[in-house]
């Protein structure tokens, strides 16, 4: 694997983004600098407040609070920014370790959809009936496990394949 990189993205949408977008060397015409979260909030359609209760039998009552433009952000970030896209989708997990794989040794970062509840670093229990698919960055692989970041600023994690 490559040394380790200080990644600066903190959220899901607007930091995997400002990662990938870094760690291709794209600069935000109007400062030479990455794109900062700041104005990706911004271009996903800026800053919001909603609440939503939830009663689910089996699971206690919860509140989700939230902050942003829940409208897709992710996808309509990428389009106002006109990145081109190569999208691959498949619900076989061999396909998908191939795709990722053959991505990252082509010399590209891909942002991946992964599900918080799988990712051991996540300290979450495995549950059937909850999942929340999230995009964090691949950024390497020794064959054995791939090299993600997501969310922290301060490590990458390997993650098992």
């Amino acid at each position: 694997m490559k040394t380790k990189r200080q990644f600066n993205g903190r959220h899901w949408e607007t930091g995997s983004i400002h990662n990938a977008l870094a760690m291709q060397g794209i600069k935000a015409p109007h400062t030479g600098q990455p794109y900062s979260e700041a104005l990706l909030l911004g271009v996903s359609g800026g800053i919001a407040f909603g609440y939503f209760t939830f009663k689910y039998k089996g699971y206690l009552p919860h509140v989700a609070m939230l902050t942003r433009n829940t409208f897709n952000p992710f996808s309509t970030i990428l389009e106002r920014l006109g990145v081109a896209q190569d999208i691959q989708q498949t619900n076989k997990a061999d396909v998908a370790e191939k795709n990722l794989l053959s991505t990252l040794e082509s010399g590209l970062y891909p942002l991946v959809w992964a599900d918080q509840f799988s990712l051991p670093y996540n300290c979450l229990s495995p549950d059937n009936a909850m999942w929340g698919m999230l995009p964090i960055l691949a950024v390497e692989t020794d064959g054995k496990s791939v090299t993600v970041a997501d969310r922290s600023s301060h490590c990458i994690c390997p993650w098992q394949i």
